[in-house]
């Protein structure tokens, strides 16, 4: 232990309406978030009911799909294969409609 030392790396981002939102690397749960929410930027929730059913569908089911991503393709944050940069904005992938 005495001469383990803790790595750093870059944040993974994503501007999301404005925000930067910055995350961990493809070994976290970070990707599947910006995934969801470049998924969520085609709807409009601010119209929707916080609280309301449309809304928690919506949100459910973008993050559904980036978890199901998740799971699917990150084996390791070192892994070649992972493809978290292409997930971030899927082409054609979206929830449902509520």
């Amino acid at each position: 232990m005495a001469g383990w030392r803790a790595g750093t790396e870059a944040p993974l981002t994503h501007d999301y309406r404005g925000h930067t939102v910055l995350k961990c690397g493809p070994w976290s749960q970070g990707p599947a978030m910006l995934q969801a929410l470049a998924l969520l930027e085609g709807f409009d929730l601010a119209a929707m009911d916080p609280v309301g059913a449309d809304y928690a569908h919506t949100v459910t089911e973008a993050m559904k799909l980036a978890f199901a991503d998740r799971e699917a393709f990150t084996a390791t944050r070192t892994s070649p294969t992972c493809p978290w940069r292409r997930c971030s904005r899927p082409p054609t992938r979206k929830p449902a409609a509520p």
